[in-house]
């Protein structure tokens, strides 16, 4: 971890590292500090190149809110992947319900299936 933040200070980091971040991010020994960098990265000015799809699977309000508020760029890239963030924190209304079992065919007035 070491060696990473020395490579972050002085800017040598890579697409690659972002992938090693992400799963680092998921052991709860070191999840804190690498949220904290990554969301520092994240909101630098000059910020490195970034495999945003790697750091968009790391959970966080401040990494999720960068999302939302690049949800309108330029970059088509950094456009589709905001937009899959921010659909995947949405909550279906209440009234849809997910069925374990299939439809009852012999009631079926109209299908479009």
């Amino acid at each position: 971890m070491e060696s990473l933040q020395v490579r972050i200070r002085e800017n040598r980091v890579t697409a690659v590292h972002f992938m090693l971040l992400s799963k680092l991010a998921q052991f709860p020994s070191v999840a804190k500090d690498v949220k904290e960098i990554v969301a520092k990265l994240l909101y630098q000015e000059n910020r490195p190149e970034m495999d945003l799809l790697e750091v968009s699977r790391i959970e966080d309000p401040r990494i999720r809110k960068w999302f939302e508020n690049n949800v309108d760029s330029s970059d088509p890239v950094v456009r589709r992947i905001a937009k899959r963030v921010v659909e995947r924190g949405k909550r279906l209304a209440q009234e849809v319900v997910y069925s374990v079992n299939p439809p009852d065919r012999r009631r079926e007035v109209f299908s479009t299936e």
